[in-house]
């Protein structure tokens, strides 16, 4: 199953970072216009997103809006010493973001909190590819499959962002692996377990 899991990430890859740099441009905004018509992102007072690396579909422009829209952005950051762990960190601005483990854009340590005392509403998740039934195919270091098993995930919406391509048929998958509550692409949004 790994082998299977490995060619199709290999291939989504690939053509993810093919793309060309005004291609990657027009899907992020169409991408983020869709993302802030929703009401679920509207109304949300806390949200979990990501800086994205290697190609990821791109959550900055719903960043900058839910930052003027005055809710709270929390942004993941590895563990030191612990793989495949992370914790959250409220950000307001870019100038808290420091580089991290993988050369991702990280909150600083001093912003971060104990998971326990957050409440997200909203958890913007990247992945390789996607299915239309709610799947995910990360890079296979399990870091969100650990991180949304956390009891205060359980009442978040996770909403999993990608360009049209990577939304396949189906991906390999574990009992362990999080399903996503909807996708949402450069060209539609696939609402999988409505919350």
């Amino acid at each position: 199953m790994e082998k299977d899991k490995k060619t199709i990430r290999s291939w989504l890859m690939a053509v993810r970072q093919g793309q060309a740099g005004i291609d990657a441009d027009e899907r992020n905004e169409r991408l983020a216009a869709r993302l802030l018509s929703l009401e679920c992102l509207q109304r949300a007072a806390q949200v979990v997103a990501y800086m994205p690396i290697r190609g990821e579909a791109d959550p900055r422009p719903a960043i900058q809006a839910l930052w003027a829209n005055g809710a709270e952005v929390l942004l993941p950051r590895c563990r030191p010493g612990e793989a495949g762990r992370m914790d959250l960190g409220a950000c307001t601005c870019y100038d808290e973001l420091v580089k991290g483990s993988y050369g991702i854009l990280e909150p600083r340590a001093d912003v971060c909190r104990p998971l326990s005392s957050l409440q997200p509403d909203v958890v913007l998740v990247p992945g390789v590819g996607f299915t239309p039934k709610g799947k995910r195919l990360g890079f296979g270091g399990g870091y969100y499959d650990r991180l949304l098993e956390n009891p205060v995930f359980s009442n978040s919406l996770f909403v999993g962002l990608a360009y049209d391509f990577q939304v396949v048929e189906d991906v390999p998958s574990e009992s362990w692996d999080i399903v996503m509550h909807m996708i949402v692409t450069d060209e539609r949004t696939i609402e999988v377990h409505p919350c």
